[in-house]
């Protein structure tokens, strides 16, 4: 099971993308859990968190996020700004999947044509 953190500045549009990148998640037979956080809340809950996603608008505040997540040796990756449009979840997952050092993209492909993240 991997534990995948998506850090927004308030919280509200990493819920919503974190709730449609679970059903992606499942419906490739990736064992994961996808939660959301703001970003003032983001320290608390890196224990345990196999990779973070960051917001797009969270761009300038990166190499900030990316001090607080080497602290717990939690890898990082900016999102998108096509995440929060259709099938971002699948982007977004990819993007995880292939951020995480043990964990291999070409074992849980999407449903439709994906992009690859490097």
């Amino acid at each position: 099971m991997k534990n995948i953190l998506v850090v927004c500045g308030a919280g509200a549009s990493s819920t919503f993308l974190a709730h449609r990148m679970r059903t992606a998640a499942r419906a490739r037979g990736f064992e994961a859990t996808v939660k959301a956080v703001s970003q003032p809340a983001l320290d608390s809950r890196m224990p345990g968190i196999d990779v973070l996603l960051v917001g797009p608008h969270l761009a300038a505040a990166l190499g900030t996020l990316r001090e607080a997540a080497a602290r717990y040796d939690v890898p990082v990756a900016l999102l998108p700004d096509t995440v929060f449009g259709q099938g971002g979840e699948d982007d977004a997952l990819d993007l995880a999947i292939g951020t995480m050092p043990d964990t291999d993209l070409a074992q849980f492909p999407a449903h439709r044509t994906t992009k690859e993240f490097s």
